[in-house]
């Protein structure tokens, strides 16, 4: 099938006689035709959603995102780098290379520091999910403070994240959060510190109407919780309970996995982050 898909994007031309063209989803482009085919997109008066599925070596992150970014009408975009991860080291956003993206899948490996240099060139962001957010070396560098003022909606999984850096980001993108979904398989328990996160949604997130959190641990030859599981429900103050957000913990047999979700899907038997 690739070296059909290759064949295709190889003999087509894009050019502003596909003014009517809206959305495009690209799978498995190799990574010398994908950035002549980006470039010939900026011709496109209407496209408004651009979805990017690449399994092949990718050396340069950078100059994908910066003609993906400068796509004029642009709402919508995903992009996946299936077993392969090109840097990422764009420089923070100036007037002139903002983009009007509103809803932004990032499906490859990128820490916070990363996620803020790419989302420094999206202030219309409404949608935010991470696919795979991974540990910065040091907390120090999780610095960048960008203002989206429109972000409501914030999905994140990451593995092995230090809860300290996935709350210096939140509190340096300066949002105002409906919507907060994290998925972590983490060995940091500062995850189900109640007190942690109850200072942070007070004062960073106060319109925050819905929230999600799943952290995996793994067990024991006794299938029991190496650090959590029977002790005190910290998530049992004023602040939880006026919410409806509920604390439980199961066993799955390799994992416990504790989350907090709203009484609501609780009561609907299903406590699981979509």
């Amino acid at each position: 099938m690739l070296p059909y898909i290759n064949r295709f994007f190889s003999s087509l031309t894009i050019d502003s006689s596909f003014n009517r063209l809206e959305s495009i989803n690209i799978q498995q482009i190799e990574p010398d035709l994908l950035i002549p085919f980006l470039t010939n997109l900026a011709s496109l008066p209407r496209l408004s959603s651009l979805t990017i599925y690449a399994r092949n070596i990718f050396k340069n992150g950078n100059q994908i995102y910066r003609l993906i970014f400068a796509l004029p009408m642009l709402k919508f975009h995903e992009v996946a780098f299936i077993n392969n991860n090109p840097p990422v080291t764009l420089s923070m956003a100036t007037k002139k290379e903002l983009s009007r993206i509103e809803f932004f899948n990032i499906v490859h490996s990128c820490n916070f520091d990363e996620i803020a240099r790419l989302v420094s060139y999206t202030p219309d962001l409404n949608h935010l999910n991470i696919f795979h957010a991974v540990q910065n070396d040091s907390i120090n560098e999780v610095n960048l403070s960008i203002t989206l003022s429109k972000l409501t909606y914030l999905s994140t999984y990451g593995i092995f994240i230090k809860f300290d850096q996935l709350e210096m980001f939140i509190k340096n993108i300066h949002c105002t959060l409906k919507v907060l979904h994290i998925i972590t398989r983490s060995e940091d328990i500062t995850y189900l510190n109640a007190d942690r996160w109850e200072r942070l949604i007070s004062q960073n997130l106060p319109q925050l109407e819905e929230f999600k959190l799943q952290y995996y641990e793994g067990t024991n030859e006794q299938n029991t919780s190496l650090t959590y599981l029977g002790g005190p429900n910290q998530f049992s103050s004023s602040f939880w309970i006026a919410r409806k957000w509920v604390f439980c913990a199961k066993a799955d047999g390799t994992h416990v996995i504790y989350s907090i979700s709203p009484y609501k899907y609780i009561e609907r038997g299903n406590s699981s982050i979509k």
